[in-house]
């Protein structure tokens, strides 16, 4: 099957790519899997009119506004090797079908990578948050927990101090430098350097954490993130050879085509600003690029 764009990925910046080359009457094939960066929240935020939609509710009612469109088509099926090939690309799915397409939307995300401590995994998405913009405000006032290295304590510390007066700094094992440690003093931030080995919660979420060494210490929320690099959910964009950042974020134009031409990136992939709202807009505007080429192509051929 040939089709005018493949978009890697069905979630919030891929279903938008899919909005504008269904409105401009491409023929666009949206490869997805169901595994969404944002599945483990049932709350989605910041986005104006639908602020604490379930991200699952906003998924379902993205694909049936795109039923609307007949040149869009969906496969549950995932993207595991591609290469270029006359007039664009050829892929190759698990699932063994073959796919010819002149343009690729890479929108597939990026995968949380947990450490493996009892309780973490159990609490990502509701008691366990990598963003404050998306889940800050729910656990306001409370005592905010940020786990990293120096690098993400120094830039989420004061982010959790506009939300709570009570925050903690936990640097799993890794030492701070003495002007870090201080500032965090000088602010009544209080700073465990000891290893985290287990997160207890009960029905009400998450309640404490127990450190190497230490008794439990009273915490209501942990937010947690890596700094660099980003592991992106798929590894199609080293195949085709698109440049990265040294946060491992793909570059992109201001029309979201990344380094290899006839390829675009939306969403967290491609943009510091990792939220549902960042990731529509990001997406847009991949498939508005996307659509931009195909018809400049075509009208140029009808001109020669």
């Amino acid at each position: 099957m040939t089709y005018d764009a493949i978009i890697v990925g069905g979630s919030h910046a891929g279903l938008s790519a899919a909005m504008a080359l269904g409105r401009l009457r491409r023929k666009a094939l949206v490869l997805d899997y169901s595994l969404p960066r944002n599945r483990f929240s049932s709350h989605a935020h910041n986005l104006v009119g639908l602020d604490g939609i379930d991200p699952n509710q906003w998924r379902a009612q993205a694909r049936r506004d795109l039923t609307r469109y007949p040149t869009v088509e969906f496969e549950s099926d995932r993207l595991t090797a591609i290469q270029p090939a006359e007039g664009g690309f050829q892929g190759t799915s698990k699932s063994g079908a073959t796919f010819r397409t002149r343009k690729v939307v890479l929108a597939y995300g990026i995968q949380d990578v947990l450490p493996e401590i009892p309780g973490f995994a159990e609490l990502w998405g509701t008691g366990v948050y990598h963003c404050p913009y998306c889940h800050g405000f729910e656990v306001q006032n409370q005592i905010l927990a940020v786990m990293g290295d120096e690098a993400l304590l120094k830039h989420m510390v004061p982010m959790l101090l506009g939300l709570s007066s009570r925050v903690v700094a936990l640097s799993n094992g890794l030492s701070l430098t003495p002007e870090t440690r201080n500032s965090f003093q000088q602010v009544s931030v209080e700073f465990h350097r000891e290893s985290v080995e287990q997160l207890n919660y009960d029905d009400q979420g998450l309640q404490s954490i127990n450190l190497a060494g230490a008794g439990p210490i009273p915490v209501n929320a942990l937010f947690y993130g890596r700094m660099a690099p980003l592991t992106l959910a798929s590894d199609i964009h080293e195949q085709l050879g698109c440049k990265q950042d040294d946060m491992g974020r793909l570059l992109i134009n201001p029309l979201g085509e990344t380094s290899v031409a006839g390829v675009f990136a939306a969403g967290d992939i491609a943009s510091m600003q990792q939220s549902v709202a960042g990731a529509v807009a990001s997406g847009q505007m991949a498939g508005s690029g996307a659509v931009h080429q195909l018809l400049q192509e075509d009208f140029q051929k009808k001109i020669d």
